[in-house]
């Protein structure tokens, strides 16, 4: 995190060019690292770690709530409009929301702490069942944000929590009991899902080159590339492709956007030095979880 930081600093020192963004950008990159030490911190027992487990929930089910409420009444149900993420949180825009990759990995640790949370005893039945439905709320927008590999991976994420905790052929019940319920009772959300995905496939097999079928993310790729050659031992300082370039094919402003490729972009960001001590540090926390 110091390498990351001094690459922020030097390279607005080379670019003569000081703005609080990167810091920020900074800030919010290592968030989840500093979040994972705070709470290694302050959860020593059982006691505190279903404590702060509940505090936890109760706000996932809230954020779920109002997330939905959002998307369902002010937007019909439609999850994304081009490349940007629908719905607010009490009128305010979620931060990120541009980035539907990022927002979906949150969305995918809040399904995964609300399915720990159901199998915790102590909850009352009015906790379990409004956890229950909010990991349905957040498996449909995660659905409908039309990300192959959110989906990809919330198949994937589902098959193997189904498989551990019933097995084969009780995952399978389960499967095709739910799926009976939606059908049922939830008749126009299924139509709706079938209607978009079926629009979301016809762009992609009309799409003229591997390009055009990745979203332009070779093209990003590329430019990433571009400024690692130029920059190896710092990156882009956090500042990303608006450090070099001002507009690409007809998009003026290329703030906020990335390669889509984690570990790419966390070299592009903070150059070989500190992606060194990154993956070491990825490997450390590995070996101790």
């Amino acid at each position: 995190m110091l390498f990351a930081a001094f690459s922020v600093l030097l390279t607005q020192l080379l670019k003569n060019s000081f703005t609080l963004k990167p810091y920020f950008s900074y800030i919010f990159f290592f968030t989840p690292f500093f979040t994972y030490f705070y709470f290694v911190t302050i959860v020593k027992d059982e006691f505190y770690f279903k404590k702060y487990l509940k505090y936890l929930s109760v706000s996932s089910v809230f954020f779920a709530l109002l997330l939905s409420i959002s998307i369902f009444f002010d937007y019909h149900g439609n999850v994304r409009t081009e490349g940007v993420l629908n719905g607010d949180i009490l009128g305010s825009k979620l931060t990120g929301a541009y980035g539907i990759h990022t927002l979906g990995a949150h969305l995918f640790l809040l399904i995964f702490l609300l399915i720990f949370n159901l199998h915790v005893n102590e909850n009352s039945l009015l906790m379990k069942t409004s956890s229950l439905f909010s990991v349905f709320l957040l498996t449909y927008i995660i659905v409908m944000s039309l990300s192959r590999e959110l989906v990809i991976g919330l198949i994937i994420f589902y098959s193997f929590f189904l498989k551990k905790k019933y097995g084969y052929i009780k995952s399978i019940i389960i499967v095709v009991l739910v799926g009976l319920f939606i059908y049922f009772f939830g008749r126009d959300l299924v139509d709706k899902v079938l209607f978009t995905w079926e629009t979301k496939i016809n762009m992609s097999t009309s799409a003229q080159d591997l390009n055009e079928l990745s979203s332009g993310r070779l093209d990003l790729q590329f430019l990433a590339l571009n400024q690692i050659v130029n920059n190896p031992l710092f990156g882009t300082g956090f500042q990303g492709f608006s450090l070099d370039y001002l507009n690409y094919k007809g998009y003026d402003n290329l703030e906020g956007w990335s390669t889509h490729i984690y570990f790419l972009t966390v070299l592009w960001k903070m150059g070989f030095i500190a992606f060194t001590f990154f993956c070491f540090f990825l490997y450390r926390i590995n070996k101790i979880v």
